[in-house]
């Protein structure tokens, strides 16, 4: 029986492990260039930050806003999550130990996918894809970025605005740029608001 805990939380943690480090990848970008080998740190949570989202089935219904995108990601992070917290017929101690051990294989599997990239992988190659993709990123001008950007040029932003734009310029890795939205939300008294900063 211990055995079939055991393999159970290796599934589930495993599986869980390859849908966030290699199956978000897949579901925002039909493809990336054999030289991005940490996709989901250096490309992914940029574009899902930035509100960066690709075209997808609630459009058809009149949700343009990509915080619609953010629920089919919860669905498909559900999906295998859902098989490492279900109970199923594992109670008290065995139920414990299998989620306890999933969180472990999940941590052993996403290791590689957030571990730093070694030089001779290349160090550029993430911003060199950042830099290609965020010109001619569809649909236009739906994203939270450029949302964003346009209240900041309307003279519109909040402090709140600030704090969400400079976040993302770093992760664009523009620090100068980041750190003027900084100087601006604190000249602004700065968001008090926790939920406002996301």
């Amino acid at each position: 029986a211990w055995r079939r805990v055991v393999a159970r939380a290796a599934a589930a943690g495993l599986a869980l492990a390859s849908v966030v480090s290699i199956g978000l990848a897949g579901f925002m970008f039909s493809s990336l260039p054999e030289d991005v080998t940490r996709p989901l740190p250096e490309v992914v949570v940029p574009f899902l930050v930035a509100g960066m989202v690709p075209h997808h089935v609630g459009e058809l219904l009149g949700f343009t806003d990509p915080r619609f995108f953010y629920v089919l990601v919860f669905v498909l992070l559900a999906t295998p999550a859902a098989l490492l917290v279900v109970p199923s017929h594992d109670r008290g101690l065995r139920y414990a130990a299998r989620v306890l051990l999933g969180v472990v294989f999940f941590a052993i599997g996403m290791g590689p996918a957030l571990s730093t990239p070694h030089q001779s992988e290349g160090l550029t190659a993430g911003g060199n894809t950042r830099n290609y993709y965020v010109p001619i990123w569809e649909p236009i001008g739906q994203d939270a970025w450029t949302r964003l950007r346009k209240r900041h040029t309307l003279h519109e932003a909040t402090a709140c605005d600030y704090v969400k734009l400079a976040r993302i310029e770093r992760l664009w890795r523009h620090e100068e740029l980041a750190a003027s939205y900084t100087q601006e939300a604190v000249t602004r008294g700065g968001c008090k608001n926790l939920l406002q900063r996301f």
